[in-house]
């Protein structure tokens, strides 16, 4: 399921303190004590946090778990903000156990998304999202911030994310520890996310996730229920393939 082997994953991070799941080393340190991961409302920032929070709780380990929710596309995607929210209380009421979970909100211009700053190699949305977990990281002295950002999948996809491929593992994009920043998917693509749904038997917060990127018309007004997956964007390919990977039924 995986293009790099996890074995490169393991021996990159051999040095670093982890604990493993289904193979694959995930860093979290147990000196830390306030740390953050990104919740967009899909299912691998959805997992993450689960991971993280049952690590955690075994441990027994004195952490404060930040959720950052950036919120994007208020007027194409207005239920973007709603279904991260409701990612986050259910994990709340559902996963949290012993552990202190507090939620932050960026909330992201319309106009900022796409656009390209002169000068830079960023978009608006990208300045926003990372200058945002950058003040948070300084106001709040957070020991880590978590990404979740997986691989593409294995097989040809439309609109597959170039960005995504990753070739040879370096240790420095799985932990950064002078961002600090840590991306503990980003070698691993949603096959696998997916399995660990199906293994945790957590299905039930994988059904409250959403990975579908359609968006309103101009002339389409949100009428406030979670709308329907358009089953075409590069989004719900990516999804539709994991779980039948793994034999999940898609809801």
């Amino acid at each position: 399921m995986n293009t790099i082997p996890i074995t490169e994953i393991q021996q990159a991070l051999k040095d670093e303190p982890t604990f493993i799941v289904d193979g694959l080393p995930i860093f979290l340190d147990p000196t830390h004590t306030n740390i953050s991961i990104d919740v967009s409302g899909g299912a691998d920032s959805a997992l993450t946090t689960y991971l993280i929070l049952q690590e955690l709780n075994r441990r027994q380990q004195d952490c404060t778990v930040h959720i950052i929710s950036h919120h994007r596309c208020w007027k194409r995607k207005p239920w973007q903000g709603h279904i991260a929210k409701n990612v986050y209380d259910y994990i709340y009421e559902n996963y949290r156990g012993n552990i202190n979970m507090v939620r932050h909100t960026n909330f992201i211009p319309e106009g900022l998304e796409s656009k390209s700053v002169e000068g830079t190699d960023r978009t608006g949305e990208m300045i926003c999202v990372d200058e945002y977990r950058e003040k948070l990281i300084h106001d709040l002295n957070f020991n880590m911030a978590y990404n979740c950002t997986t691989m593409n999948p294995t097989i040809e996809f439309p609109s597959a994310m170039p960005g995504r491929n990753k070739e040879i593992v370096e240790v420095e994009n799985i932990v950064d520890h002078s961002e600090p920043c840590a991306n503990p998917l980003m070698y691993i693509n949603k096959a696998w996310v997916i399995k660990q749904y199906k293994d945790y038997d957590i299905l039930d917060l994988l059904y409250v996730t959403r990975s579908c990127e359609c968006y309103l018309d101009d002339d389409e007004h949100w009428d406030g229920k979670r709308p329907d997956d358009c089953g075409e964007c590069f989004w719900c390919y990516e999804r539709h393939w994991a779980m039948d990977e793994n034999k999940v039924p898609y809801v």
